[in-house]
């Protein structure tokens, strides 16, 4: 190209600020994200970036923390069925030593 030829250079420079007016609306309607040149990077972003899906180990943890629930749901259930019993010996008690006094 030749850099002295002023008309060659004008057009040039008015073609490519018209180009990039043309990329930039391009953007403004596809909302930026949407756009072919930044949708395919915004994908390869998505696939390196993404999270594993191995959640076997998430699983794991699940079936531990369920047997432990399990356990601790048992244990509680011990004490209540002991709770119950420990009312029930007070209130007979309490009905005994009634009726000594009133034997007195």
């Amino acid at each position: 190209m030749d850099t002295h030829d002023t008309w060659l250079m004008s057009g040039t420079y008015l073609f490519y600020t018209l180009k990039a007016h043309e990329v930039m609306q391009d953007f403004m309607r596809l909302n930026i994200k949407d756009h072919s040149s930044i949708s395919s990077e915004m994908t390869k972003f998505i696939c390196y970036n993404q999270a594993s899906t191995d959640f076997s180990e998430i699983f794991d943890k699940l079936t531990i923390l369920e047997t432990s629930h399990r356990s601790d749901q048992a244990g509680a259930n011990r004490l209540m069925t002991r709770m119950t019993k420990v009312e029930r010996f007070v209130a007979e008690t309490k009905e005994w030593m009634k009726q000594a006094e009133k034997k007195k």
